[in-house]
């Protein structure tokens, strides 16, 4: 067996691998954790199990992609793997490459899938127009071809074993959105969203289906059909499956809370969900439309494998109800298609290695013990797995915190490299990083990764940066949990010491919440201090998403003062919020205050929401809004503004909440990296185009606005 060390030495890469700076010392730049090679599509959580096999076991294809700053593009590859006559992978060809701008939700190539012959690699690509399509790439030798000419983006395919009845997710296309006129003159104002309002256009939906409005769609002979959905469902990417004569069509939905199933409501429900995902059956012989599985799945993963009979079918990240009342646990459960009725249950973080096989060929993952194989065997009936005991050589990653991705294949024990797809990424260039634990304030355990400062030093106190939203040690996180406003290697390569910390998710959608996440930042910096390694008097902060709320608490009421803070794309809970925002949303910050913002419950969000407290919060704040709507930080920009404190505001409406495109990202994380140098270091970048930047946070620093 090949251990790491010896695997990175005999690395190889496919493809031209970008420019990296000889100079070690300054190595873990931005531009390089942006121009590295990912493994994966776009917005994917990310998986150690990267290859699609074929049907037959004979190939498997891996999707990668990497930044350029230069273009300001995405350079895409599918991987080819052949199995040789020993059984092993032979060396990648590459099956498909596509370079192309990528503006807001477009991937670039996502959602692969085999033919049931395997003589066919489909996947969902970026055309010449800027649409995704699907693509045909036929693997004997006849290129590829467009399979679909719509006018908006598709987000997800499936088809039968013949290929005559092809399903798709179309995203909703962009339209005016006409007002009605009053009897004489201006607009009569009714449900619209105050974003159509403004804009006079629909809002663009996500593949995860927030904002709604995508369109599920039949095509059979050339004939277009839309599958009727009820109103309060909406059609999102993963796990649309056809069955294999085209009889029965899946079609995953989400929905919110206030109106998810009474069936789904009975079970113990973690507080914390606020959207719900289920898989749709739609029956073509009858028409009719019901639940393949009576209960939730997960948003990611979600996988449909038919039995040749098409009479049973296994569903991956099912969350099923335990008995003694505590949280639904992800499962594999197997359907009676016919009924919907559950035959065979087991619990477990499965993945699927070759989706596009029969039930009776396929091979699952346990991901979470790190990759024992099973197949399915049994009847309708009952099904059972059974352990692989002689498996055939699978490609997975190999990575950890200091080890960049290597693709390897291994068999039983034994290793051999596939790939090293950064072979620059080596653990001398890179910042060390190590995991820490320490206890909340109500002794609560706690963990992070620490990113060690370049050239760190026992008794020297260095800045520390708190980069939120998670963490694991079995990952290699450049950057950190996403690319808005992570930048934990660069951070450490100027110096400072990161910590990236989780959160508890007991505590989310509580009146807890804020408090739990302040003194979980209060205690970190508490042992930090204590450790001898952390600077009290220089520390800043990094929010994005869900995890705006916590560091606002934390800036507002903490016990420690942060010298300066970064907030992507983020939750406020304020006032301003919570007018523009959806019923769902509307109900996260209730949870979160304990009330609604009128009458007595106004006081608790006086006492308790930041935005009602933003004369507290003192460190310099850099602002940064990802996609059209504006005014979802407007409350933080214009309180700073108003109590003439030192804010910046970076606005990228064409930005995904997790950006992609590399431009995007150099202002977002190359920007995080120059505020925390300015304002805890008190440096500034001499390069030409950023003297605008720096004569903004002088002002600012000078009291300005």
């Amino acid at each position: 067996m090949l251990s790491i060390e010896r695997l990175i030495v005999i690395g190889i890469a496919i493809g031209t691998a970008p420019n990296v700076d000889a100079d070690v010392q300054h190595f873990a730049t931005v531009r390089a954790g942006i121009e590295m090679t990912v493994v994966g599509t776009p917005f994917d959580a990310g998986s150690d199990h990267p290859a699609l096999v074929s049907p037959d076991g004979r190939r498997a294809v891996v999707a990668t992609y990497r930044g350029d700053v230069s273009l300001n593009t995405l350079h895409h590859q599918l991987l080819l793997f052949e199995r040789q006559q020993d059984g092993q992978f032979g060396p990648p060809s590459v099956a498909m490459a596509l370079s192309s701008p990528v503006i807001g939700n477009r991937r670039g190539i996502s959602t692969l899938r085999w033919s049931r012959d395997s003589r066919h690699l489909y996947t969902l690509a970026t055309d010449h127009k800027g649409t995704t399509q699907l693509i045909d790439i036929d693997l004997s030798g006849r290129g590829r071809s467009i399979v679909t000419r719509t006018e908006a983006d598709l987000i997800d395919f499936a088809s039968d074993a013949s290929g005559k009845v092809l399903a798709y997710i179309e995203r909703r296309s962009i339209v005016p959105v006409p007002t009605e006129r009053g009897v004489f003159a201006g607009k009569i104002i009714s449900d619209e969203d105050i974003y159509t309002l403004l804009s006079g256009r629909s809002q663009p939906s996500t593949a995860q289906g927030l904002g709604g409005g995508n369109v599920a769609r039949l095509e059979i002979d050339g004939i277009k059909t839309s599958i009727e959905l009820p109103a309060d469902e909406w059609p999102v990417a993963g796990g649309m499956s056809v069955s294999p004569t085209g009889r029965y069509v899946v079609v995953p939905v989400a929905m919110t809370r206030s109106v998810i199933p009474a069936s789904w409501s009975a079970s113990s429900m973690p507080v914390r969900w606020d959207f719900f995902y289920g898989l749709r059956l739609y029956d073509r012989a009858s028409g009719t439309l019901r639940w393949l599985h009576d209960g939730p799945v997960d948003w990611r993963n979600r996988t449909v494998t038919w039995s040749r009979d098409e009479r049973s079918a296994l569903l991956t990240a099912v969350f099923l109800s335990q008995a003694d009342g505590t949280a639904p646990q992800e499962s594999v459960v197997i359907v009676d298609v016919a009924t919907g009725a559950s035959v065979s249950e087991f619990t477990g973080n499965f993945e699927i290695a070759n989706p596009d096989a029969a039930l009776e060929d396929v091979q699952l993952v346990d991901a979470a013990k790190d990759g024992p194989r099973y197949s399915v065997s049994g009847s309708q009936a009952s099904w059972m797995l059974k352990p692989i005991s002689e498996p055939d050589w699978q490609i997975r990653l190999l990575q950890s915190m200091n080890q960049a991705p290597l693709m390897v294949q291994e068999r039983q024990g034994a290793q051999r490299l596939l790939l090293n797809p950064n072979p620059e990424m080596t653990p001398a260039r890179l910042n060390h990083v190590q995991e820490y634990r320490w206890k909340s304030g109500a002794g609560v355990d706690l963990v992070c990764g620490l990113y060690m400062p370049r050239g760190f030093k026992s008794g020297v106190r260095y800045p520390l940066i708190i980069q939120t939203h998670g963490w694991t040690s079995k990952r290699f996180w450049f950057d950190g949990p996403s690319s808005a406003g992570f930048a934990a290697q660069s951070l450490a390569d100027e110096g400072f010491l990161v910590a990236q910390i989780g959160a508890s998710e007991n505590e989310l959608s509580t009146t807890r919440e804020g408090a739990a996440g302040a003194d979980a930042f209060d205690t970190l910096i508490d042992a930090l201090v204590g450790e001898g390694w952390a600077d009290e008097s220089r520390l800043g902060i990094t929010a994005w998403s869900r995890t705006g709320f916590a560091v606002r608490s934390a800036l507002a009421f903490g016990r420690h003062r942060f010298g300066a803070a970064v907030l992507v794309d983020s939750m406020n809970s304020g006032f301003l919020d919570y007018l523009f925002s959806s019923d769902t949303v509307k109900g996260v910050a209730e949870r979160q205050m304990g009330a609604a913002p009128y009458g007595d419950g106004l006081n608790a969000w006086r006492i308790a929401s930041p935005m009602f407290n933003f004369e507290r919060i003192a460190p310099p704040v850099r602002l940064v809004k990802l996609g059209p709507k504006l005014l979802e930080q407007w409350e933080d920009w214009a309180s700073g503004r108003h109590l003439g404190k030192p804010i910046d505001f970076v606005w990228l409406p064409e930005a995904n909440h997790w950006p992609i495109l590399p431009l995007e990202r150099m202002e977002i994380q190359q920007g995080a990296v120059d505020w925390y140098k300015f304002w805890l270091l008190g440096v500034t970048d001499p390069a030409e185009d950023k003297k605008a930047q720096y004569v903004r946070w002088h002002s600012l620093k000078r009291g300005g606005s």
